[in-house]
């Protein structure tokens, strides 16, 4: 850590994974205007969908960090968190595309 105390180096590592996720997060809100998604153009559906979006990210930042602790090996980490995204994201898409 450099010399930093424990809180200012988390707390500027969440700071920065905060504004990468907002510049994901505009660039997704972009899209719904790129391709004339017609469900979310509507003025509520929009401001909705960038709360739920904003929301998100400090939500899995903080999941992130405590669920990193249950770990010892970074390698360990990786392998179960990328299965985790891969099943949980899997498992939205099929409950989306049954209704």
């Amino acid at each position: 850590m450099n010399g930093l105390d424990s809180v200012t180096y988390f707390a500027s590592l969440i700071i920065v994974f905060f504004i990468l996720g907002m510049f994901v997060t505009v660039l997704q809100l972009s899209m719904v205007f790129i391709f004339s998604i017609e469900a979310y153009t509507n003025g509520y559906a929009f401001t909705m969908l960038f709360i739920l979006l904003a929301l998100f990210i400090p939500s899995s930042l903080l999941f992130s960090a405590v669920f990193s602790y249950a770990f010892n090996t970074l390698e360990a980490a990786e392998t179960v968190y990328s299965q985790l995204a891969s099943w949980s994201g899997t498992m939205v898409g099929i409950v989306v595309r049954e209704k």
